[in-house]
């Protein structure tokens, strides 16, 4: 299952398991946030006292690749599909760089100062 890299920002509830916030960029750097499970963001435990950001991922299905320019390749992507995520806006949908999109876990960075 495709996923892209999000910042997993600020712990919000304590909860079982415990409730943060994620954060992504689309294509434009227009930042959307995700308010769900660490589960579905992260394999870390997270609590309040834990460093912050920390690095996630959010799980997606791409709908539709566009090449625009030699160097600038978009994915539409849906965050709906497989956990059913929306933002806290309630979009589901977003116009990302397909270099944004990761095919595994083994392709992610390391660094959340490293650009994607």
């Amino acid at each position: 299952m495709p996923w892209i890299e999000a910042s997993i920002v600020r712990f919000v509830e304590e909860h079982l398991p415990t409730i943060v916030e994620c954060e992504f960029k689309d294509a434009e750097g227009q930042v959307h946030r995700v308010v769900d499970k660490d589960a579905i963001f992260t394999e870390q435990s997270l609590w309040s006292d834990s460093v912050y950001p920390a690095l996630g991922g959010i799980r997606c299905r791409v709908l539709e690749l566009r090449h625009v320019e030699p160097d600038r390749n978009l994915a539409l992507i849906t965050i709906a599909e497989p956990d059913f995520l929306e933002t806290t806006d309630g979009r589901t949908e977003f116009l990302v760089l397909e270099s944004q999109v990761l095919r595994n876990k083994s392709a992610r960075r390391t660094d959340l100062n490293t650009p994607p």
